[in-house]
């Protein structure tokens, strides 16, 4: 019933690394009407848990292998996120970081907050 972002990382995306703890920040303001979801992508288990414990992350955080949900909702580099609307459709693919201020207005802007 809330809105969705899904943060594509990795623990071999330098970009990645640097951005995650502004999305953790804006998970911490925003968490309870919006929902926060990190994917790594072509990382084991362990490395990224690892990356999520050396960022503070403490959104769920899950994986996609292969890379292939990354694909299907058009991802073209590293990092990508998604902005998905509480009924499922993808209102937003964008391959760059994010500072915290641009997520924020970002996820302001998509979700029409």
């Amino acid at each position: 019933g809330k809105p969705l972002v899904v943060n594509f990382f990795a623990s071999w995306c330098a970009p990645c690394v640097r951005e995650m703890p502004d999305i953790e920040a804006v998970h911490q303001r925003l968490g309870a009407d919006v929902q926060f979801l990190g994917l790594a992508v072509r990382d084991t288990t362990e490395q990224a848990r690892d990356l999520a414990e050396r960022t503070g992350v403490s959104y769920p955080i899950g994986r996609d292998p292969a890379g292939v949900l990354l694909a299907e909702l058009g991802g073209r580099a590293m990092p990508t996120t998604a902005f998905i609307a509480a009924d499922g459709r993808v209102l937003l693919v964008q391959s760059r970081t994010f500072s915290a201020e641009d997520l924020a207005e970002q996820i302001d802007d998509v979700f029409d907050r």
